[in-house]
């Protein structure tokens, strides 16, 4: 399947953020299942090409009704725009150094609340957009924890993506122009960050290959092959849900 050129998603975004998801009971028994998917990924695997590619290949193939929107960044800005917050405090819950989080709350104020948010229940905001847009379904969430948000949520394939350092490394220095040592250093402290997210948030889990439909090295797997598999889980998912 070749990987055609999607539709610009700007009027999308417009449109959702500008429009809430209609609320429906996430696992009403008569609701139809709309397969969705969750990357979870080490940093520098590569998530944003194989989401991105992903939503490509799908929308290559459906008709306009049914398009797959990809949400990373754009997650970001729908939360941060939907309540008035920054969004490089909303990037900054799942990388950011937490106590860099915790100075930079203190010093905003916010105009939708007298009480000042701490990260916590900004977090809350983050996970009520991430469990609407997947029960809602035909979309691509990166990271921010929603393998564990998603869990109960009918349709979704879970993917990890992972690579050995020195190629991820590698794929860092390219993407944000730095040198190798700085690449190593920056992985390093995403990683740290990325441990005390999930273990504030959830203490109890562990990001096990068994949490997951699919763990790749994409280092091994390119990414044409990465999207064969998905569409295929996704596939299988709709047939599962028609039954």
């Amino acid at each position: 399947m070749s990987l055609s050129t999607t539709r610009p998603i700007g009027p999308i975004l417009a449109a959702v953020r500008s429009v809430p998801v209609p609320p429906r009971h996430l696992l009403a028994l008569d609701s139809p299942v709309y397969p969705f998917v969750t990357i979870s990924r080490q940093p520098g695997a590569g998530s944003t090409g194989v989401g991105k590619s992903l939503v490509e290949a799908i929308n290559a193939n459906v008709d306009p009704d049914h398009q797959w929107t990809f949400w990373d960044r754009e997650l970001v800005e729908k939360i941060a725009a939907d309540h008035k917050l920054s969004a490089r405090l909303v990037e900054g819950l799942e990388d950011k150094n937490h106590s860099w989080i915790g100075n930079f709350l203190s010093s905003l104020s916010f105009t939708d609340s007298s009480a000042s948010k701490d990260e916590d229940t900004i977090y809350q905001k983050v996970k009520k957009n991430v469990r609407a847009l997947a029960a809602a379904g035909r979309v691509v969430l990166v990271g921010r924890g929603g393998v564990f948000i998603t869990h109960d949520i009918p349709g979704g394939i879970h993917v990890r993506l992972v690579a050995p350092l020195k190629n991820r490394v590698a794929f860092m220095a390219e993407k944000l122009g730095l040198s190798q040592r700085a690449a190593a250093i920056h992985i390093r402290e995403l990683e740290r960050n990325r441990r005390k997210f999930f273990k504030m948030h959830w203490p109890s889990k562990t990001l096990a290959p068994d949490t997951f439909a699919l763990t790749i090295n994409t280092a091994e797997v390119q990414v044409p092959s990465i999207v064969q598999m998905l569409l295929a889980l996704a596939q299988q998912k709709i047939a599962q849900a028609a039954q």
